[in-house]
């Protein structure tokens, strides 16, 4: 088992046996093969910035930001490796901090932006305004995700993406008196 730098903190990470690593964007990325032999990459990218009174912490040892209410918002950048041929998945990576009802989803927006070097910074824009974590409940400290490809439809090898993930108050009129924390995204292409 080889190691890989992750993120700036230089904090080794365990590559899989089946893999490499190599250090991209200030995060591990790790290529394995597939079946049928093609090669399936992935990262993940922290959150890097909240808005409108989200909360900057950690939540056990994890780096997060927390939006709870209307208004509230994250960001995260990473520009597409230049290997990229295709989106395999894209996942928003979150911890549950729902009180009420566990079989009810939680629910986030999410929008984006990208473009190119030499091409407006927001030539694509798309939008979900509407997400539930796929994994369709939502007890409170477990890890979620939401699918983030509806905003990543359009992206091509070395454009540069901006996503926004807001807070969405409930479900079909069903008050989420909760919380996320947002820890980032989690990106496999080939």
């Amino acid at each position: 088992m080889g190691f890989c730098p992750f993120f700036s903190h230089q904090v080794p990470f365990p590559c899989p046996e089946d893999s490499s690593c190599k250090l991209w964007d200030g995060d591990c990325v790790f290529n394995r093969q597939a079946a049928g032999g093609g090669s399936v990459m992935e990262f993940f990218k922290s959150v890097q910035f909240g808005g409108g009174g989200a909360g900057e912490g950690v939540q056990g040892y994890q780096y997060r930001w927390q939006i709870d209410s209307a208004g509230e918002l994250v960001f995260l950048t990473f520009r597409v490796p230049a290997d990229f041929t295709s989106l395999t998945s894209a996942l928003v990576i979150g911890i549950s901090g729902y009180t009420g009802d566990a079989s009810q989803p939680m629910s986030i927006a999410l929008d984006s932006q990208y473009g190119v070097l030499d091409e407006l910074y927001r030539l694509h824009t798309e939008a979900d305004a509407l997400q539930d974590n796929e994994e369709g409940t939502s007890t409170g400290n477990d890890l979620l995700s939401w699918d983030a490809s509806g905003v990543l439809s359009g992206i091509t090898a070395g454009d540069i993406v901006g996503i926004r993930i807001s807070y969405h108050a409930g479900v079909g009129g069903i008050s989420q008196p909760t919380y996320i924390f947002v820890l980032g995204l989690a990106f496999k292409y080939s």
